[in-house]
């Protein structure tokens, strides 16, 4: 069923609601209040959509201080679907690599693989703080110093297999140590109840970026 609008205040209602605004400023703060519905309207373009479709309505009788107010909201909807979409992937990423190192024996006969998912993890690792720097939200910003600072717990394990944590707190990969580190360094990396990997969604809240 189609939203309609019959006048700028029930749209003003219902965007500033769904979105959030920042008391101080008046800006978008998509992940203070947004819920899942909201996150997925704006994953598939929806509230593009209803924005633009709204402002069809008013054009005609509207002014250029209404344009370019349109333009502005539009382009601000762009590029906050774009952030979202990129740290969702990568989140998701992250989350299904470790998944996937957890269930390896761990034998010789595993080593590529097993190699091949480390990196795809620093990898997805490195784009989910890229994303929420572009994203520039202090709930994200808390949420991503957590999962960093996690990390730091386990600097000695990751070391050891050929990976350090650089100064901006992204994960950097010696490809040849990691080739031939000790398989059982990096199986207590990702497997037990104690390890990095099996906690690493929990302790961040990295599963709300979903």
């Amino acid at each position: 069923m189609a939203i309609q609008f019959n006048s700028s205040d029930q749209f003003n209602n219902f965007f500033n609601t769904s979105l959030g605004r920042n008391k101080n400023n008046g800006t978008l703060n998509l992940f203070n209040s947004i819920n899942l519905n909201d996150y997925n309207s704006l994953k598939t373009g929806t509230y593009k959509r209803l924005l633009s479709s709204y402002y069809e309505k008013v054009d005609g009788d509207s002014d250029k201080g209404t344009t370019d107010v349109k333009d502005k909201l539009l382009s601000n909807i762009s590029g906050v679907d774009e952030v979202t979409k990129e740290i969702s992937k990568s989140s998701e990423a992250l989350s299904n690599k470790v998944s996937d190192l957890e269930e390896y024996k761990y034998e010789e006969s595993d080593r590529n693989n097993i190699v091949k998912d480390i990196k795809s993890v620093v990898s997805s690792y490195n784009k989910v703080l890229d994303g929420v720097d572009k994203a520039k939200d202090s709930n994200l910003t808390t949420k991503a110093k957590w999962m960093t600072n996690y990390t730091k717990d386990f600097e000695k394990d990751f070391n050891k297999i050929g990976i350090t944590i650089e100064k901006d707190n992204k994960l950097k990969v010696d490809e040849e140590t990691l080739k031939k580190a000790n398989l059982d360094d990096m199986k207590k990396l990702f497997v037990g109840k104690a390890s990095f990997g099996s906690n690493l969604v929990t302790v961040s809240g990295i599963d709300t970026y979903l």
